[in-house]
């Protein structure tokens, strides 16, 4: 019998995003308590719908294409009001400083000495206040403006700044999980158990670790693979022993997205996949006038933005990362092709026509 999940996938119901490497369990947990746990109160809206699938701790995102439409629509109304868009931009570094100042915490902690009530606070803590930047974070997407700016120029300015804060937490996020390995590390030692494990658990399982040191029967097999399904309510289901399926994405020869600098450039491909433990690529791997093709950029790739001849992103809008450094470097740019990262492969020879907005397959690396 064909799972509810395949058969919306199928039908289009949900649309495959992103992925993400070194992203386990607790993690997206936290994305779901910012959809749904922190959005409502912060900003007046609820996913509903999500679904992710892991294999192998990398993550691939699946949006629910009703929810998302209903989001677009909703943070299009909202940010056509200067007031709200004064009040997130606020809202939203308050959440940002508040996560630094518990990693900070983290930092300078003496896990030898902490108690168990002390990791429970402490792990408390930080879960909703990456779940609060995340509730601001996934309700910046340029989807939600970048029409605004179309019909109304003038809005580019005032609707700056929230590009400018999405640039900001995502850097935050990112750099915050790998400072907290210190106390899931911790909490590992107090349980007798690796922080692999303590990451693939809930915030719940790991607050109930901490009381009597037993974990999910089914651990392992989340480490192999899991499934996390958004539900209609507050909750939320888990499921194991997936199978990776390859897709088949050969006869596809060109990738559409939207231009964010002009330019015609041929080059090989540079793959960065994104992972929350940053870009451990160096610039010295990188040859110069290589494309570089990620899911979104970062402030820890600008050494490679500068080597490479253009960049392609999954993700993003007129106002993202990538779109902004490549106007300062004058460089082409193509982002928001959704594929691209699936479809191109290191060292693959494109054409990235940021003219068009095309991203043309010359030929495929061997």
């Amino acid at each position: 019998m064909e799972r509810v999940v395949d058969k919306r996938i199928k039908e289009g119901k949900l649309q495959r995003v992103w992925d993400h490497a070194d992203s386990p369990l607790l993690w997206v947990e936290t994305i779901w308590s910012g959809d749904v746990e922190k959005m409502p109160t912060l900003l007046g809206f609820q996913y509903n719908g999500h679904y992710f699938k892991s294999i192998d701790q990398t993550t691939t995102f699946y949006r629910d294409t009703e929810s998302e439409s209903k989001a677009k629509e909703y943070g299009e109304q909202k940010y056509k009001n200067r007031d709200f868009v004064e009040k997130y931009c606020v809202g939203s570094e308050e959440a940002e400083k508040s996560l630094q100042n518990i990693t900070v915490e983290i930092q300078k902690t003496d896990f030898k000495t902490r108690k168990k009530e002390g990791l429970k606070d402490q792990f408390r803590r930080f879960f909703d206040a990456y779940a609060t930047i995340m509730g601001f974070y996934r309700f910046s997407r340029p989807e939600f403006y970048e029409n605004i700016i179309s019909q109304s120029p003038k809005m580019q300015q005032t609707l700056k700044p929230v590009g400018d804060r999405r640039y900001s937490m995502h850097h935050a996020w990112m750099e915050a999980f790998t400072i907290t390995e210190r106390l899931f590390a911790a909490i590992g030692k107090n349980c007798r158990c690796s922080s692999l494990i303590v990451k693939n658990c809930t915030r719940l399982e790991i607050l109930k670790m901490l009381d009597d040191a037993t974990f999910p029967s089914d651990i392992q097999d989340r480490i192999k693979s899991f499934e996390f399904i958004y539900h209609d309510d507050v909750s939320y289901s888990i499921g194991t022993g997936l199978v990776a399926k390859k897709e088949d994405l050969r006869h596809i020869a060109s990738i559409k997205g939207q231009s964010a600098f002009p330019g015609l450039v041929q080059g090989k491909v540079f793959l960065i996949i994104e992972s929350l433990k940053g870009v451990s690529t160096s610039a010295d791997s990188m040859n110069a006038g290589d494309i570089l093709v990620t899911n979104m950029t970062s402030p820890d790739m600008l050494p490679l933005m500068q080597k490479a001849a253009a960049f392609v992103t999954d993700e993003g809008g007129l106002l993202c990362h990538a779109a902004i450094v490549a106007r300062e470097l004058k460089k082409p740019c193509v982002i928001g092709t959704k594929i691209a990262t699936k479809i191109l492969k290191d060292g693959d020879m494109v054409e990235v026509d940021a003219e068009k907005g095309i991203v043309r397959i010359l030929e495929k690396a061997k």
